[in-house]
């Protein structure tokens, strides 16, 4: 009785092995959302301990803005934000399964991925796409303007300003021998219209003499501007990026803050391209194409990115052409940054994705689509295969004609590769969950009966043992043997398909003489079925697995045929098919399907006939992990055929 425990509990355990050991997050909850059970894993996405989450309502750490999305009643995927101790916020994929627990009660299984990485790329691609589209439309509207100067000049001011959170104010300083006289000003700055400055004693005189952006955090311990005039406009922080053409600085663009440490490195960036579109348009001081991006700054913008970046065509005539790549570009897809400028995007796309892409250039080539965002797969140089996830921006002429298509590349093959593990061991969760499930469920019937007619028989010899007679009393010792050998063997088959579902059955095939070990098979059965086998056949098979399997299939016969009546072996090519024949009724056509899938049981024949419904599972696996297979086939003048096919050793 001992042994039949040993087999739901070896599940069990197997199970909370694998739920405390996962790599994911793993919680249980009710379906009021408390958590009843959480991993190690889980405790440690939040920054807490298993016990202080024990018991605990899944929305006390959920973020405020996803508290309508559940995960105690809401089955299936979301992404959603946790907020830890310290006030960070963690994203996490969580995937909800309906389970029963071992007391009956509903629960549900979560499977939690910290996705917090891959939001923040996200959100940093589509703040770099959104910067990128901003300064392709300041650089539109300055061209549009750039036949009359100072509009020009008035508009970048305002736009440097707006396009920057921080900044209170704006100028644009013009180089005059050794001095910087204010041609635009704007916001805070607007008072400054009439101060110059000393190219020698000012940070904007260092970005005349430099050609570089500078930023001061903070005019109290940066001893490099010019503090009087700074603090007379208010001014605590400031970025400043010089001005080109042909090749020499001949201005500045500066922004200022009222606080300290008012800008960040993106604004410093952001600056540096804007100043560059006043560049341009002061350059060709008339209607310079919007399009048109200086080198030096974009090359810092794209080629420095640690996203990949590629330019692609949008005209008819390059369509689908790469015209720039980035380094981190030739990462991604394994060619060259000089090899990818003219390559086009279908060579290192994966082939399958080819009508996608094409359907995508026409659309963005032909219509207002601005932005694209999808999930790819690419052919890398040497061959294989990765995910990409690619955001795109379009870029249009003045009249609004698509040119080329800006688009940002990030690999995610690990994390395509790092979804599907977790999709697979949620699976595997799920599967054990059931097995544990069916497995109580038929042990309870299964057993029940034996069990109970092995303690009737033993209260009765307990009560009346000198009673008895010596022939009742070896009646009810059979009867007790009998059903402990039922219990046995049930105990026998749940054990051995506990050892097939860990994936721990192997086989160590020999040559094994059928005609001999059929034989042995049958008389150990007690069943008078004919064998009709040659002399000398084998086959290649561990003897024990051959056995179980024939005393399985002989077992079905029995139980559900009324016994196997003959045994037929037979050669095809280099396999060797052993036929199980009986004159029962059949397999009914709708169990077909099923009839090798574990618990798998007629409805009409439970109650009648005693059994697991594991018995054909288990040869099918058995025949399988020898290089074999099972097969059902309805006998031509009725009952069924139950062949097997294992390799031949000849």
């Amino acid at each position: 009785m001992r042994a039949a425990h040993r087999a739901p509990r070896h599940g069990e355990e197997q199970s909370r092995a694998a739920f405390e050991a996962s790599p994911s997050g793993m919680i249980i909850t009710g379906v009021d959302g408390r958590f009843e059970r959480v991993n190690p894993a889980f405790a440690r996405m939040l920054g807490r301990t298993v016990e202080e989450l024990h018991g605990r309502d899944h929305r006390e750490f959920t973020h405020p803005e996803d508290l309508t999305a559940g995960t105690g009643d809401t089955l299936g995927e979301l992404e959603k934000r946790f907020l830890r101790p310290d006030g960070t916020v963690v994203w996490a994929r969580v995937t909800t399964t309906a389970i029963t627990g071992p007391d009956g009660r509903a629960q549900r299984l979560l499977q939690a991925e910290d996705i917090t990485a891959r939001k923040d790329a996200e959100a940093r691609a589509a703040r770099e796409t959104d910067r990128l589209r901003s300064i392709i439309a300041i650089q539109r509207e300055v061209a549009a303007a750039a036949a009359d100067r100072d509009t020009a000049l008035r508009l970048v001011v305002q736009r440097a300003m707006e396009s920057l959170p921080a900044a209170e104010g704006a100028i644009i300083g013009m180089v005059d021998g050794d001095e910087l006289y204010p041609a635009a000003t704007v916001g805070a700055l607007t008072a400054s219209s009439d101060m110059r400055v000393r190219v020698d004693g000012s940070l904007a005189g260092q970005v005349v003499t430099s050609g570089k952006t500078l930023r001061c955090d903070d005019i109290g311990t940066d001893v490099r501007v010019d503090r009087d005039n700074s603090r007379s406009a208010g001014v605590r922080s400031m970025i400043i990026a010089p001005l080109f053409a042909d090749g020499r600085v001949f201005g500045t663009l500066g922004v200022c803050s009222g606080l300290p440490y008012g800008f960040g490195d993106a604004d410093t960036e952001q600056l540096t391209l804007l100043a560059d579109a006043l560049t341009g348009a002061l350059r060709a001081n008339a209607a310079v194409t919007a399009l048109e991006i200086s080198e030096t700054r974009f090359r810092s913008a794209f080629d420095n990115s640690p996203l990949g970046m590629v330019l692609t065509g949008l005209r008819e005539d390059n369509l689908g052409v790469v015209l720039r790549a980035n380094p981190a570009m030739a990462a991604i897809t394994g060619y060259p940054v000089e090899r990818l400028a003219g390559m086009r995007i279908h060579d290192f796309h994966h082939p399958d994705e080819h009508a996608a892409t094409d359907r995508v250039l026409d659309e963005l080539s032909r219509t207002s689509l601005d932005t694209y965002a999808v999930a790819k797969r690419y052919r890398h140089a040497d061959g294989h295969t990765l995910w990409v996830q690619v955001h795109s921006a379009v870029i249009r002429d003045e009249q609004g004609v698509p040119l080329h298509v800006v688009a940002q590349v990030q690999d995610v093959t690990d994390q395509r590769r790092t979804e599907q593990a977790l999709a697979d061991r949620n699976r595997e969760l799920e599967g054990a969950n059931h097995l544990k499930q069916d497995l109580m469920g038929m042990l309870g019937h299964e057993i029940g009966n034996p069990l109970t007619s092995i303690l009737g028989s033993t209260e009765i010899f307990a009560d009346c043992w000198d009673e008895l007679t010596a022939t009742q009393q070896r009646a009810m010792l059979a009867t007790i043997a009998r059903n402990a050998n039922q219990i046995d063997g049930i105990v026998h088959e749940v054990l051995t398909l506990v050892t097939l579902d860990a994936g721990r059955i192997t086989a160590t095939p020999e040559p094994v003489g059928v005609q001999e070990h059929l034989t042995l098979v049958l008389a150990n059965t007690g069943t008078s079925a004919l064998l009709d086998c040659a002399a000398g056949i084998t086959v290649s098979v561990q003897p024990g697995h051959l056995s179980q399997i024939v005393t399985n299939l002989l077992s079905n016969a029995r139980k559900y045929g009324g016994g196997a009546t003959m045994l037929t072996v037979g050669t095809d090519g280099p396999t060797v098919r052993i036929a199980v024949h009986d004159g029962g009724p059949g397999v009914p056509d709708a169990l077909r399907p099923l009839l090798f899938e574990r618990f798998s049981r007629a409805l009409d024949t439970t109650k009648t006939v005693k059994g697991t419904g594991l018995g054909l599972y288990i040869v099918r696996e058995l025949a399988r992990a020898n290089g074999g297979d099972v097969h059902y086939e309805p006998a031509p003048d009725g009952g069924s055929i139950f062949v097997l096919s294992l390799p031949g050793a000849f």
